[in-house]
């Protein structure tokens, strides 16, 4: 990294600075340098195409958290008359990998489930994890890239699975059935469709009431 590096990153977070940016025509701009930099950044992502206008590029989370790193380690903080110091932040969340792990274990390997109760028990004809764990992988990372939140996204999958359980008890027919599978699931972006559900109600996915079958058994081929 350089500062023409750090020169385009802030150029994308700051308004003004991007217009002056403009003035060059991005990727054939009229400094080499600056065209071979932007390049990098674009490869490595840390600027990304912006989901809502794929024409546009935008400063991704990991350009975000770069900005945030160079600016943590140059910029003294005074913590006493007289006296600064360097500013060091410590972050307990879980890490992008980790996040992904998260999500791929919730993610339901086939429509088969049975209540909590056990009096109702469905069948599953499919698989749903159809993509490889390596492609699934590199996909959900690229999602919290372009700055969806880890919660949202586990939140939408958790408030869909739970909702077709419920309508499945309900119908006495499996509606997990209609689940999409992994690859259909993130090329349709079906976690858009829930995420506004589950921003709107956080605490209905995890509440504890259990999802009651009833008395007799049911099985859905």
């Amino acid at each position: 990294m350089d500062f023409n590096d750090l020169f385009i990153l802030e150029c994308f977070k700051y308004k003004e600075d991007r217009e002056f940016l403009n003035m060059f025509t991005i990727p054939s701009m009229k400094d080499f340098t600056l065209s071979t930099r932007y390049q990098f950044l674009k490869k490595n992502e840390y600027i990304v195409e912006d989901p809502n206008d794929t024409t546009k590029m935008i400063l991704s989370v990991k350009g975000q958290d770069l900005l945030l790193e160079l600016k943590v380690n140059t910029d003294p903080v005074e913590i006493s008359p007289g006296m600064t110091a360097q500013v060091v932040l410590v972050d307990f969340s879980a890490s992008p990998d980790e996040q992904f792990e998260e999500w791929w274990k919730h993610y339901p390997t086939s429509p088969a489930w049975k209540s909590d109760d056990g009096n109702t028990v469905f069948a599953g004809s499919r698989t749903l994890k159809n993509l490889r764990k390596a492609e699934a992988k590199k996909r959900y990372l690229k999602l919290l890239n372009q700055g969806l939140k880890h919660e949202e996204l586990l939140g939408s999958l958790l408030f869909e699975i739970k909702l077709k359980k419920l309508d499945s008890i309900k119908k006495n027919q499996n509606q997990m059935e209609y689940f999409k599978g992994m690859e259909s699931y993130l090329n349709q972006e079906r976690y858009l469709l829930f995420i506004d559900s589950y921003r709107d109600n956080p605490t209905w996915v995890s509440k504890t009431t259990s999802i009651k079958g009833k008395k007799q058994n049911v099985t859905d081929i």
